[in-house]
C-alpha cells in the first residue's frame, strides 16, 4: 500500500517538474502572467489597426468635406454654437432655424433644457455617403454633422447633443433613433427602458453604472 502511494506521489511530483521544465522554468503564475501579457499585446495591435483605419477614414472624410464645400455649398448661416452650410443661403438659414428648434426639443427631453457649450457644424449635401454622419474628432471643440436631407437632422443632432455623456453605443444609437422611423433593436430597447423608468432616470442609471465600472 505504501509503495503504491509513493509511486503516485512520485508520478505527480515528476509530472509537475516536467511541466515546469517545459515552461522554461516558469511557475504556473509566471506562465499565466506571460500568457496574459501576450493576449494584451495582440489586443493592442488589433486596437492600433482599428485606430489607423478610423484615422484614414477621418482624413478622407475631411478631404471630401473640404472639396464638396468648395464645389457645392454656396450658402452659409450661423448662430451661437451653430454653423450651417447648404446649397443656398436661404436653405442654410432655414436649416439653422430648424436645428435650433430641434436642439431645444431634444435638450428639454433629456437634459432638463440645458444645451452643452459646443459648436455644431452642419453640412447639408445630397451627395453625402453614408446618408448621414456625425463625428467629433479628439481634441476638437466642434461637432460635425453631414446629412443628405433635413429628415435625418434630428437623429444626428441627438448624437451631437448627448456626446458629452459618453453613453454606451447601444444607448446613444437607441436615443438618436427615437427621432427617425428606422425600427432598430437599439431603438426598441431604449423605448422599452424609458417607458418603464423615464428618460432622466434612464440616463442616471447609465451614469451610475459607468461610475461603478470605473472604480
Amino acid at each position: 500500500m505504501w509503495m503504491q502511494i509513493a509511486l503516485i506521489v512520485g508520478a505527480v511530483i515528476g509530472g509537475n517538474v516536467l511541466f515546469l521544465l517545459m515552461l522554461g522554468h516558469r511557475t504556473p503564475a509566471k506562465w499565466a502572467a506571460a500568457a496574459y501579457l501576450k493576449i494584451r499585446e495582440e489586443a493592442d495591435k488589433i486596437k492600433a489597426r482599428q485606430q489607423l483605419r478610423r484615422t484614414k477614414a477621418m482624413i478622407g472624410l475631411f478631404v471630401w468635406a473640404a472639396l464638396s464645400s468648395a464645389s457645392f455649398a454656396q450658402g452659409f448661416a450661423s448662430a451661437k454654437d451653430l454653423n450651417v452650410m447648404a446649397s443656398t443661403t436661404a436653405e442654410a438659414a432655414d436649416i439653422k432655424s430648424l436645428a435650433q428648434r430641434q436642439l431645444e426639443e431634444i435638450a428639454a427631453e433629456w437634459l432638463n433644457g440645458e444645451i452643452p457649450d459646443r459648436m455644431i457644424c452642419i453640412h447639408l449635401d445630397k451627395r453625402t455617403i453614408p446618408a448621414c454622419l456625425t463625428c467629433a474628432p479628439a481634441g476638437e471643440t466642434r461637432h460635425y454633422i453631414w446629412v443628405q436631407d433635413r429628415s435625418q437632422l434630428k437623429h444626428e443632432l441627438a448624437h451631437a447633443l448627448l456626446w458629452h455623456l459618453n453613453l454606451p453605443e447601444w444607448a446613444d444609437e437607441g436615443i438618436a433613433s427615437q427621432y427617425d422611423n428606422y425600427p432598430s433593436d437599439e431603438r426598441r430597447l431604449v423605448s422599452y427602458l424609458i417607458s418603464a423608468q423615464g428618460k432622466h432616470a434612464f440616463l442616471k442609471e447609465l451614469k451610475d453604472a459607468d461610475n461603478q465600472h470605473r472604480r
